[in-house]
Formats: C-alpha cells, sequence, structure tokens
C-alpha cells in the first residue's frame, strides 16, 4: 500500500533557467576583472620563433583587459636578430598596451587602434646582400605587415639604423609631444611627435632636430602632415617647415627650405645624385610636390661671391632628371673654378717656382665623370655682369647646359666679350675613356681697345674689331689633358684699325720713335691683322699670322706644345721706310705658358750693334750706316688673307673718321673705324 501510494504521486521537474544567467553573471563579472595570460607566454614565443627564425621572449604579465577594448598590456618584451646582424637583439620594450579592434578580429584582421609603448629600443640594420632585419620572414623577403596601427604614442623611444657596407650608424631618440602645439592648416592643438638624430650617414657627421604631427598621420595618403625640420649633415645644412602629404612617397608637399653647405658636389655622398662641384652656397626658397616633381621654386641665395636665383625641379626616371632656369645679378668667374677642373688660388705669398717641377697653367683636376650617370639635365643660367675675371673683359654670360646618358653639353656658351660676342657648342661625353671633347667656338666684333687696356692708358687708343672661329677634338679627363691631345683649328682675322705706335714700335726697338712716343704717342693705321693656326696631338702652329701697318708687316711664326706646355715662337717686324738709328730686330717668345721669356734675337741684334761701334772708331757719324733700314717689308695682301680665314667673315670697322689704307695696300673704298668703347 505504502509503496503503491509512493508510486503512485507525480516526479518533481528540475529548472534550468538559471544556468544562461549564471553563466552570463560569471562572464560579466570576468569582464570587470583583468585577465593574466602569463600561461601564455611560452606558446606565444614559440609560434613567432617558428614563423621568424630568431629568439622572442616575454619576461614579464601580460594582461587582457575587455571592457576597455578589447586592450592587452606587455611587459619585458625582447625580440632578436637574425644570425647575420651584427648585435643579438633587435627591440625590446619595457611595456606594451595594445586596444585591438574586436570587429576586424573577428574578420581574421589584426587593427590596433592604439598602440602606446614605453621605453622601445630598436636597432633596424642592413646588411649583405640586401638584407634587412625589419624583414621578418626567414627569406628576407617579405616587407609586408598585416598589423594595423591607427594611433601611437612614445615615451622615450630610441631608434638605431646601422648599414656598415656604407658607414652608417645614426642613432634616433622620439617621444610623443602630447598636447603639442603643431602647426596645422586649420591650426588647434593636437599630439606630435619630437625626433633628435645624432651618428654618421655615409661617412659624414649627421645631425637631426625634428618635430610634427601624430606619428600615425604620415601613414595617411591623403592627409596634409605638419613638419619643421633642421639638418646638418657633413659640411651642408636644410631647415625645412610646412606640410607633406603621404611621406612614404611624398604625393605632394609645401615647405619652406633653406640650403646651405660648402660644396654642392657633397650631396652625392648624400642622396647618390652628381651635382656640379661649387664654392660655399645658401639658398632660400619654396619646395612644392606635385605628380612626382619636386620643385624647388623662387629660390634665391648666393654661391661663393656670387648671387643665384630661379626655380628647379627634380623628377624620379631611371635616371633622375634635373632642370631649371636661375641667373645671377652679379657672377664672380672665380667661383666657376671648380666646375672647370681648376682649383681657386689660396690668398698665400708670392710663389716660389721649383725649376725642377714645372707648373702647369692648364687645369689638370679631373672630372668626376662617374657621377654622370646618376642623373640628367636640362638647365639654364644666366649671369648679367661679371666680376673678378682679372684682365680679361668678360661682361656677361649665358649657358645652356644639358647631360643626356653621360654627356654633357653646353649649347650655347656663350660670354659678352670686350663689348663683343664669344661662344659656342661644347661636347664632353663621359661615356668615353678617355672623355671625348668637341669645340665648335667664335668670337666676334671684340673691342682692340678692351683687349689691350694697358696700351690704351694715358690717352693712347687701339681701335679695331676682331673676328674669329675655334674648333677643336681632344681626350682626356681633364681641360689640360683634352688640350694636350687636341686636333683643329683656329683663325682670327681683323680688317682695317688702329694701334698705339708705341705697342707697335716698342715691337721693333726704334730708338728715337720709341721716345718720341713716350712724349707724345700717335696711332699707327692698321691695314689688317690674320693668323691661322692649325693643332696636331696638342701641337698649336702658326700657319699664316701676321699684322700689317702702315710701319711694319709684323709676322708671327712658331708653335706651343700643350703636352709639355712650352712654346717658341718668333716675331718679326719687316719696316716698310727707310730709318736711322734702328735696333729692329726679330723677337723670340720661349719657355713654358707658366713662365714665357721674351727676349730679342741677340746674334742680329749684336751684328748691328757691334758694327756701329767698329765704324764709331772711324767716324762718329758712320755709326749710324748699320742700323739704316732700308725697308724690305710689303704690304700684305689683306684681301687674299682675310679670305683665307674659314668660318670668321670680317667685318670692316668704322670710326668718325675715314682711316687711310696703309701704303701700299689693297686700293678700293677705306672703310670707317670702330670708336673704342
Amino acid at each position: 500500500m505504502t509503496t503503491f501510494e509512493q508510486s503512485s504521486r507525480p516526479r518533481r521537474r528540475l529548472s534550468w533557467w538559471w544556468a544562461p544567467v549564471a553563466v552570463l553573471v560569471l562572464l560579466f563579472i570576468a569582464f570587470l576583472f583583468p585577465w593574466k595570460l602569463n600561461f601564455l607566454r611560452d606558446t606565444i614565443a614559440k609560434k613567432v620563433g617558428d614563423g621568424t627564425g630568431r629568439s622572442f621572449a616575454i619576461n614579464g604579465d601580460v594582461w587582457l583587459y575587455w571592457l576597455q577594448g578589447p586592450r592587452i598590456t606587455i611587459d619585458g618584451l625582447q625580440l632578436g636578430n637574425p644570425s647575420w646582424a651584427s648585435t643579438p637583439q633587435m627591440a625590446s620594450i619595457e611595456h606594451v598596451d595594445a586596444k585591438v579592434s574586436l570587429g576586424a578580429l573577428l574578420h581574421q584582421r589584426l587593427v590596433l587602434k592604439r598602440l602606446d609603448v614605453v621605453h622601445p629600443v630598436v636597432n633596424l640594420e642592413e646588411g649583405p646582400d640586401n638584407k634587412r632585419n625589419w624583414l621578418f620572414d626567414k627569406q628576407q623577403s617579405d616587407s609586408s605587415t598585416s598589423i594595423v596601427i591607427e594611433e601611437l604614442g612614445i615615451e622615450q623611444g630610441h631608434i638605431g639604423y646601422v648599414v656598415k657596407a656604407r658607414d652608417t650608424d645614426v642613432q634616433v631618440d622620439l617621444a610623443t609631444l602630447t598636447g603639442a602645439k603643431v602647426d596645422t592648416q586649420g591650426g588647434g592643438s593636437t599630439d606630435g611627435f619630437g625626433a633628435k638624430a645624432t651618428g654618421k650617414y655615409n661617412g659624414l657627421p649627421l645631425k637631426v632636430d625634428a618635430s610634427g604631427g601624430d606619428l600615425l598621420k604620415l601613414r595617411d595618403q591623403d592627409t596634409a602632415y605638419p613638419l619643421d625640420l633642421k639638418a646638418s649633415i657633413g659640411a651642408s645644412r636644410v631647415s625645412a617647415k610646412g606640410t607633406v602629404t603621404g611621406i612614404s612617397n611624398f604625393k605632394a608637399a609645401d615647405l619652406q627650405v633653406t640650403l646651405a653647405g660648402a660644396n654642392l658636389g657633397d650631396w652625392y655622398r648624400i642622396i647618390g645624385v652628381g651635382l656640379p662641384e661649387t664654392p660655399a652656397y645658401q639658398t632660400a626658397g619654396h619646395v612644392r610636390i606635385a605628380d612626382g616633381v619636386y620643385r624647388y621654386e623662387d629660390f634665391t641665395g648666393r654661391m661663393g661671391s656670387s648671387d643665384i636665383g630661379g626655380s628647379v625641379a627634380f623628377e624620379k626616371r631611371e635616371r633622375p632628371f634635373v632642370s631649371g632656369t636661375m641667373s645671377s645679378n652679379d657672377l664672380d668667374l672665380a667661383d666657376f673654378a671648380p666646375m672647370t677642373g681648376k682649383k681657386p688660388e689660396p690668398a698665400v705669398a708670392p710663389r716660389v717656382i721649383d725649376a725642377t717641377k714645372p707648373e702647369k697653367l692648364m687645369p689638370q683636376q679631373t672630372f668626376s665623370t662617374e657621377k654622370w650617370n646618376t642623373l640628367d639635365a636640362d638647365v639654364h643660367y644666366q649671369a648679367k655682369h661679371i666680376k673678378n675675371a682679372g684682365s680679361i673683359p668678360f661682361d656677361n654670360l649665358e649657358i645652356h647646359a644639358t647631360m643626356q646618358d653621360r654627356v654633357l653639353s653646353f649649347t650655347p656658351l656663350a660670354f659678352g666679350f670686350a663689348d663683343g660676342k664669344m661662344g659656342g657648342n661644347f661636347r664632353f661625353d663621359g661615356s668615353a675613356q678617355p672623355m671625348h671633347a668637341t669645340v665648335d667656338a667664335k668670337f666676334d666684333d671684340l673691342s682692340l681697345a678692351r683687349l689691350t687696356p694697358k696700351v690704351t692708358e694715358g690717352g693712347r687708343a687701339s681701335l679695331g674689331r676682331l673676328n674669329g672661329a675655334v674648333k677643336l677634338d681632344g681626350r682626356g679627363n681633364s681641360i689640360g689633358a683634352m688640350m694636350a691631345t687636341a686636333n683643329g683649328s683656329a683663325q682670327v682675322a681683323m680688317g682695317r684699325g688702329e694701334s698705339s705706335s708705341l705697342l707697335l714700335e716698342l715691337i721693333g726697338l726704334q730708338g728715337p720713335q720709341v721716345v718720341r712716343y713716350l712724349l707724345g704717342d700717335q696711332n699707327s693705321k692698321i691695314a689688317c691683322a690674320v693668323g691661322d693656326f692649325s693643332m696636331k696631338n696638342g701641337d698649336f702652329t702658326t700657319d699664316t699670322s701676321l699684322i700689317d701697318t702702315d710701319i711694319n708687316v709684323i709676322t708671327f711664326v712658331g708653335n706651343a706644345d700643350f703636352k709639355n706646355e712650352k712654346m717658341a715662337f718668333k716675331i718679326t717686324p719687316l719696316p716698310k721706310q727707310k730709318s736711322i738709328v734702328v735696333l729692329r730686330t726679330p723677337f723670340h717668345v720661349d719657355g713654358t705658358f707658366a713662365n714665357p721669356s721674351v727676349q730679342p734675337d741677340y746674334a742680329t741684334l749684336a751684328a748691328r750693334v757691334g758694327g756701329a761701334v767698329a765704324l764709331g772708331f772711324v767716324n762718329p757719324l758712320l755709326a749710324v750706316l748699320p742700323l739704316i733700314e732700308t725697308g724690305p717689308g710689303k704690304d700684305a695682301d689683306c684681301d687674299v688673307l682675310l679670305s683665307k680665314i674659314k668660318g670668321a667673315p670680317v667685318k670692316n670697322t668704322d670710326s668718325p673718321e675715314q682711316v687711310k689704307p696703309a701704303k701700299g695696300s689693297s686700293k678700293g673704298k677705306p672703310a670707317r673705324q670702330a670708336s673704342a668703347s
């Protein structure tokens, strides 16, 4: 009975509704407190080590905070270097605080919404065979990363960068500047960064002081990023302030930039682009970057003692391309010396010439043609005035320089010279060894007065206009070497003109005339002056060279050896009229280019003087007989001679007064004489 009654009662069912609630409560409680995940440290270290082939360790606590992100903090993180690196450790970070995007994580992407690191020390290094220790795959080939960092904060960070093959060791200290005032287009206060770098780059001492916006904004390819930078590397200095957009590829920039240094050529060691050798320089201008073209616009400054300004552009190509237009109001010609291979002379006491070591007058410094393959160029330059040219009467300068496939051309290189023009086309082929150079130049309408300033002093005059042409072809890696191998020709000619009789008579050593011209000089009429020269393997030889005046026909014969820089010329004055008390004799111009010697033909002079002395013992009046010149000289046929001047058309010269034809010269209407400047 009892048993039946018990079995007939209904069974009570258990209720589980509280289980999910309990789980949610437990999870909620769990989310309220951080999770300590130290048990995962070894697993994480092994997985990273297996994937990268380098050591990885977490020496502190690992915490997970759910309600704040999720957010992970790690203490004592260390990452080793690959075996080829010079140091065993690549990075150590005292504390890491990372806020993870849970939505991105559910889509198998790791996005860090905020990453803060305390005392990070990172050693970046480039090794042989293009190896880089920041490439984490074992093959050292994958530079991509699947981690995205949206915001970054750094407290007392340090980054080292070493490339032993390039003698580079740069150490950078950087930190987030919380609430720092950063100049942006809209103004305002935001987190920025500050960085200071020291060390050496390509063997040059380096120092950088920079500040900017949030470091992670550097990844933004479409937003202008504020930047303020001052840097020095070697003797070169640069400062820049403004904005850049897309710093990884420089999509755009708007910067005020100042550049200064001892030599533009130093930038070859810095950026690998062969700029010309120059004296010390300083410029300030505006840098704009757009469509892959870097422009330095409206800059002004100085280079050596010369002012300079203009705009230049730089384009990334297979070989970088530089173009632009520059100008100077006043150009100091000495500032061009480094570009031509001539070393500037120091301001020291007068030089002592060592005869055992003959001095070279032609520039011997070799051109650095290995730089020529680093860029192509198309640059225009003008100088309105030229100063410090010494006795050389330069007036102005115009250059159109191009560099293409290691061929440097000047088309033209033109000077205003002696009130006329001088210039032409110059070509230097740096791809040939030794370098191959060609010159095709002319000079036109040069003032004889400007070319002989000492003669025109004291009221004496030189009137006339010179024209000529030069064609040369040589090989060598310096100007001296090119001239030592040159082949070609040169011509010079002048039509009717005048020149100081003092100059012409001194050549003839005509005693009473010299005294008279010293007391009161007069001009000698010139029918023509011609010079036709040839050059073969560096030997410069006169073919037809003379000056035809109303007093003399003066001939020039000889050669100049550009290999040894020696010369031997004979100048012979042949008088047209009989004259007594004449010591007219040929002159020899000998010696080296740097130290020429001018002296009369002593044999001829001694014969005349000896004869005069001997006759003087017989009768003093007879002493003048050997000095009587019978006048063997004849008027040169100027029309024929001038017709031989190839490529140098001779212009008749004018002056307010008619110049009479020299005695015995070709008949015809006299030309008017050009006035001296």
